[in-house]
């Protein structure tokens, strides 16, 4: 029986949604705490079963970890990859909320195998997110700063240091860092680049649909039609283009991962995920 366990109202409703079409258990908090407190479960005594968290905050990544010690599914919630609203509003187009899911993973790192019925449902994506050709005239290489919570997480603390040092032994453009509080456009940022750099932002994959190329670490969901961080050492002049056959596959991989509330209310995203 899955397990979940809520730390904020918003974001609780979607994980009671989940917990209830898999018929499962839900765990509420005594009260909200700040993102790096440990929310109280007055109901919940250890992991002994599959969970399911929002995000890696307020006490939900030691339920990740013991989840993982006791080699326990967990499934992982948090904003949508693409067609993702500020403050959880719902998306005009899609008429719905959407959010990404992933099992045992906090993204989906490499393109996953799609059946017909993921290929119906993503049909509604088609009109509004669309491939753009790979642009190859950018001015400058664009790197997206990590949280603190994500450098502390993936253990890399000096990551936007150690990242531009590596850059600018190897160009003479422009490195520009955008942080997570920037108050230039995204868009005409991202499109004005030669190349992204990206830990693990989910910025990194507009960036890709954009067609700006990218240099990602492995926990970006980027990373299947990126270079490596280690290919910086190589220099940007012979960067390489993937092939838009491969970046379609990619995408709709990225679209079939991620699901509108109604989705998880009604069991869909449940019905997929729990045998893979």
């Amino acid at each position: 029986m899955i397990h979940g366990f809520g730390t904020r109202e918003i974001t609780d409703q979607i994980l009671r949604a989940f917990v209830k079409s898999a018929k499962g258990v839900m765990h509420e908090k005594e009260k909200v705490v700040g993102q790096y407190e440990q929310t109280i479960w007055p109901t919940f005594d250890k992991v002994d079963s599959p969970v399911a968290v929002w995000g890696c905050l307020r006490g939900t990544e030691s339920v990740i970890d013991e989840a993982g010690q006791k080699e326990q599914d967990w499934y992982f919630f948090d904003h949508a990859y693409v067609m993702n609203e500020s403050k959880h509003g719902v998306n005009p187009k899609l008429k719905d909320r959407v959010y990404r899911v992933t099992k045992n993973a906090q993204i989906i790192n490499d393109i996953d195998e799609l059946s017909y019925d993921d290929y119906d449902r993503i049909e509604k994506y088609k009109e509004h997110v669309q491939l753009e050709p790979w642009k190859k005239d950018g001015k400058y290489i664009l790197v997206f700063e990590p949280s603190d919570f994500a450098k502390k997480w993936w253990e890399v603390p000096n990551w936007t240091e150690e990242v531009m040092d590596r850059i600018k032994s190897k160009t003479n453009m422009e490195v520009r860092i955008r942080k997570k509080n920037s108050l230039v456009s995204f868009e005409s940022e991202v499109k004005g680049a030669k190349a992204v750099v990206s830990l693990q932002s989910a910025a990194a994959v507009q960036a890709h649909i954009w067609g700006i190329p990218g240099y990602c670490a492995e926990m970006s969901a980027a990373y299947p039609v990126s270079h490596s961080i280690e290919m910086i050492d190589q220099g940007f002049k012979n960067m390489e283009y993937i092939k838009d056959e491969h970046r379609q596959r990619w995408l709709n991989s990225i679209l079939a991962n991620q699901y509108t509330l109604t989705e998880i209310a009604d069991g869909t995203c449940w019905k997929r995920l729990k045998d893979k």
